[in-house]
């Protein structure tokens, strides 16, 4: 029998979280930190997560995120799974573009086939290739679109087949890149197209404005299809790159919501701070990426693990962050019900910090460096002070290692640029991080497979560690792809193609005076559910 999900829950929802509401007649307005100038705002072209939030207030797929980060119907009000798993069934509701136009099932295939389409160049396409025909089309093996398995059946009923069941496939579905596109707009457009007065959006918000490096301000939609229980007439969206000054703004009350807190603040957060500080787990992981697509880097494993084994975890999580994080020592993080992950086997519980230290300058040595060869690296970031400070304290604890044997230099850019010399592989070593999409060992490791040249951010290859993601792919149910991820997990570890140094926590702070915020491991907290408690704006 089918499995049919009923939209009556999202409704009593909808009321039990905003009947509360101010009724204020004043326009609502939040300002919100997004720490950084999105590259783009065409869901299609975005990489980094810091154009998430403001992509989530604009559009909706099928499937959308709650405020504890619980997948809700959105522009599917129902769906049927299929007994084999294989096939989704969505039933649209009748939802209306912001230019006033119907939305149908055919925008939604519009949508995934331009995802899949190797011109497009969406870095996040692989996460779809459990859908038929999607990995073939996406490397250009396939050049008929009509063959994805993404179909209209009717106007308002839409059917995916995936090669197989995949048992998180609702998570992909919530995705800032499964988001629908207008076919009409975007069909054949310039690339501008998702600038205001152009952008046609379907979901609680319209972008309004964008001025460059200052901010984004998206105002309610009058064609929403929930727009009666949207409370917040517009939303503002800060580029404020220092953390230190999104603080300070915050405690000038000009910020409602920041992205983060300098970890230095945290304890010195006064009482009325404190009532405003939210901390909670995040799939958050901070990690070193070597480019293993260069020769002098691919070639000296020795080197590599050297350089891992030299960094002193707990130190640097103790000190330079304030015990607010965890040391890493592997790729996925604890927490993902079911998987218990790898782990690299020089952690402080069975190796002391002296003798890992003789150890990795022997392993340093081995590889070929020494006063007279001293070896000169260079780490790519983007600009961040907490970003800094960390890699200075990791450039010293390679320094205590190998003395003068070693020279580190950084190199700091800003975002854009930064992502554009890490995909492009014009980087040594890079500070990078990867935000799990959803909470899923795959999500971590797949990001490293060899059919993604740009997002891989290691550039890294390895033909087993692929055949152990295939096999994950094929697994019926989650325990059986776990034995398959654990595996690959192994091997990345095993031959130091990166770096972990910790995993993350979310830490924000949130006006007091805002409902509707609530901490979600996903850490998608759409302003369609905010709304002021009195009359503060």
């Amino acid at each position: 029998m089918s499995l049919r999900i009923s939209l009556f829950f999202l409704l009593i929802f909808n009321g039990l979280l905003l009947g509360e509401s101010s009724e204020n007649s004043d326009p609502q307005i939040v300002k919100r930190s997004n720490q950084v100038e999105p590259e783009s705002l065409d869901p299609h072209k975005v990489l980094g997560f810091y154009e998430s939030q403001v992509i989530h207030d604009l559009f909706e797929g099928l499937v959308s995120y709650g405020p504890k980060g619980e997948i809700l119907p959105a522009l599917a009000e129902s769906w049927e799974i299929g007994d084999d798993g294989k096939e989704y069934r969505f039933f649209l509701r009748d939802a209306k573009w912001s230019n006033g136009d119907p939305m149908s099932a055919h925008d939604v295939v519009f949508s995934f086939r331009r995802l899949m389409n190797p011109s497009t160049g969406a870095s996040s396409a692989f996460m779809f290739y459990p859908i038929k025909n999607a990995a073939e089309i996406n490397s250009g093996k396939i050049t008929d679109f009509s063959q994805l398995g993404v179909v209209a059946e009717t106007p308002n009923i839409l059917v995916i087949t995936l090669n197989s069941p995949k048992s998180y496939f609702l998570d992909l579905l919530a995705h800032r890149s499964a988001v629908i596109l207008n076919r009409k707009l975007v069909q054949g457009a310039e690339s501008d197209w998702a600038t205001p007065g152009k952008i046609v959006t379907n979901g609680a918000y319209q972008l309004a404005e964008r001025v460059p490096l200052s901010h984004i301000m998206l105002n309610k939609s009058d064609t929403y299809w929930d727009k009666d229980n949207v409370k917040m007439d517009t939303v503002y969206y800060y580029t404020i790159e220092d953390k230190s000054q999104e603080f300070q703004r915050f405690k000038t009350q000009s910020l409602d919501i920041t992205t983060d807190v300098p970890v230095e603040r945290i304890q010195l957060l006064d009482e009325n701070l404190m009532r405003a500080y939210h901390e909670y787990p995040g799939l958050l992981f901070y990690f070193l990426a070597f480019n293993m697509s260069k020769p002098e880097i691919r070639d000296n494993f020795k080197l590599r693990k050297a350089l891992s084994m030299a960094i002193d975890r707990e130190t640097l999580i103790n000190t330079v962050l304030k015990g607010s994080e965890t040391p890493a020592y592997s790729i996925v993080p604890g927490g993902i019900s079911g998987y218990t992950p790898e782990k690299i086997n020089f952690n402080l519980n069975n190796m002391i910090k002296n003798d890992r230290n003789d150890k990795a300058k022997r392993l340093y040595q081995e590889a070929g460096f020494s006063k007279d060869n001293p070896l000169k690296i260079e780490i790519l970031y983007n600009s961040d002070m907490a970003h800094k400070k960390n890699l200075i304290a990791i450039s010293g604890m390679w320094k205590d290692a190998f003395g003068s044997e070693i020279d580190v230099t950084f190199k700091e850019v800003e975002w854009k640029v930064y992502l554009q010399m890490r995909n492009t592989g014009d980087f040594s070593i890079a500070r990078s991080g990867w935000i799990g999409d959803y909470p899923h060992p795959s999500t971590f490791l797949e990001v490293f497979s060899s059919n993604l040249s740009a997002q891989n951010p290691c550039k890294y290859q390895n033909r087993e560690f692929e055949i152990l993601l295939e096999q994950a792919s094929k697994a019926a149910t989650n325990k059986g792809s776990f034995n398959f991820f654990k595996k690959a997990e192994r091997i990345l570890l095993e031959q130091h193609a990166l770096i972990p140094i910790f995993h993350g926590k979310r830490r924000k702070l949130v006006n007091p005076k805002l409902y509707g915020y609530e901490d979600n491991i996903m850490d998608i907290h759409r302003s369609k559910y905010l709304s002021w408690k009195e009359k503060t704006k």
